[in-house]
């Protein structure tokens, strides 16, 4: 599973839908996966295509939490219109996003 093409949306959307399962086994596979994608570059449209147009709770809270934990390291990597592409996007999406989870997950 850590061969896969996450930049793909249907790749990530089933790597995300694994880290829901209730199998640990099946999560360790997911996790091993996201892990080194998860330190691209790449990683930051990909997750912000998720949080944006997915119509699962569980794939954009995921995608929330993974992309909190990695903006710190890869905002300076971005250019200056992705930096501001991905602030616009951001405070949009706190403002308008239904689920309380995944907007703490964004915002806090």
């Amino acid at each position: 599973m850590s061969k896969l093409n996450l930049s793909d949306p249907t790749i990530l959307v089933s790597v995300l839908s694994s880290l829901n399962t209730n199998d640990t086994v099946i999560i360790r596979k997911a996790e091993k996966a996201l892990k080194p994608f998860m330190k691209t570059l790449a990683c930051v449209p990909a997750m912000m295509q998720q949080l944006t147009t997915s119509q699962d709770i569980n794939i954009r809270h995921h995608s929330a939490l993974l992309l909190k934990r990695r903006i710190s390291v890869l905002y300076s990597k971005c250019s200056v219109t992705q930096r501001e592409q991905l602030k616009d996007t951001m405070l949009q999406l706190v403002v308008s996003e239904p689920n309380k989870a995944v907007r703490t997950a964004m915002a806090g």
